[in-house]
């Protein structure tokens, strides 16, 4: 009889503790990490090792999803928007406080659709709030400008540090700047930094976003006649072109680049020297995925003491060198050790 009641006793005991658990999982802030890329990514990756310092540091119970819409895979526009359509109902099921959506297609896509502009339903109390990180356009161009219930950290391309750069690998003398990227949302995004930015003493000669790699390689021809060098954009996804919309490697991008411009090549992403480029000056994904989650945990914070109002945006201040020494060497380039100690210290440096 004792053995019956004491597990009984035991029974309602670990059914009240699940309960509590579950309770418990229930109440806690969600926060939906949603990446244009793939996991594999290593820019993702990085942003990833960001946001995960944050969350080190967090004393607050947190529940952390994580989605990857992998649009570098996605040549044609119906499969993007079924990529889109399968996060949206993630989003759906998950009901995140808060959304940290990275790069400027997961806004595109995605996160646009969550904004709240004054005089809305939710605009005083949304139920989901948006983090962007990492984006080289304007909020505005995704409809942010206004929204209740949207900030984040802007994706700044360290210019000035690429045209001293410049300054250092020519001894002083200004260059003539050409420009080439796809014609996506992060080309276009990047591309009018760029045409904004003073480059003097350099100057500004041309540009192109450019459809597949069959144009690509056409505009590199055409670019090496009329420039000295030649900054790369974010290239992931490109397709193939000539009949084909499968995606093109990186590594075959990159190394393309590498053997045939004429024009000295810079990356604004390490990934172009990852995958075989001579240099890149770029910004830094781990500081802008920390910067996005310390301001995703101080909004919930905010919320829950009652001050829901949104935080200013920020822009990412620190940047990245990654090299290749054979390339550069190839190149009859040698830069100043401190580069290349910066670059090494950074896991950025290639032999």
């Amino acid at each position: 009889m004792k053995r019956g009641i004491l597990g009984g006793l035991i029974g309602f005991f670990l059914l009240a503790m699940m309960v509590l658990l579950i309770g418990f999982n229930l109440t806690k802030p969600r926060v939906l990490v949603l990446h244009s890329g793939e996991r594999t990514n290593g820019w993702d990756q990085r942003i990833d090792e960001g946001i995960r310092t944050a969350l080190a540091r967090n004393r607050r119970p947190v529940s952390v999803h994580w989605y990857y819409l992998g649009m570098e895979r996605f040549a044609l526009e119906e499969e993007r928007q079924d990529a889109a359509k399968q996060a949206r109902r993630a989003i759906e099921q998950i009901r995140p406080h808060i959304v940290l959506a990275v790069d400027d297609e997961a806004q595109a896509y995605v996160a646009r659709h969550y904004a709240e502009p004054p005089g809305s339903p939710k605009a005083a109390d949304p139920v989901t709030r948006i983090v962007y990180a990492a984006i080289d356009g304007q909020p505005a161009s995704y409809g942010y400008e206004g929204a209740t219930n949207v900030s984040g950290v802007l994706e700044r391309l360290p210019l000035a540090a690429m045209r001293e750069t410049l300054l250092t690998l020519r001894n002083g003398q200004p260059a003539r700047v050409a420009v080439i990227g796809p014609d996506d949302a992060t080309g276009a995004a990047q591309l009018q930094q760029v045409k904004a930015f003073d480059w003097g003493p350099h100057r500004l000669v041309a540009e192109r976003l450019v459809p597949d790699f069959v144009a690509w390689k056409e505009a590199v021809a055409q670019l090496d006649a009329q420039a000295d060098v030649l900054i790369v954009l974010s290239f992931g996804g490109l397709p193939q072109g000539g009949g084909s919309s499968r995606p093109v490697p990186m590594k075959e991008i990159a190394t393309w680049v590498e053997a045939h411009a004429k024009a000295l090549p810079i990356g604004v992403g390490t990934s172009f020297v990852e995958s075989g480029g001579c240099l890149a000056i770029a910004p830094s994904p781990r500081e802008m995925g920390e910067l996005a989650m310390q301001m995703s945990l101080a909004w919930l914070r905010a919320v829950a003491n009652g001050r829901p109002a949104v935080p200013p945006p920020v822009a990412g201040a620190h940047y990245r060198v990654a090299l290749r020494e054979s390339a550069l060497k190839a190149r009859g380039l040698t830069l100043p050790s401190i580069y290349v100690e910066a670059a090494r210290l950074d896991h950025n440096r290639y032999p």
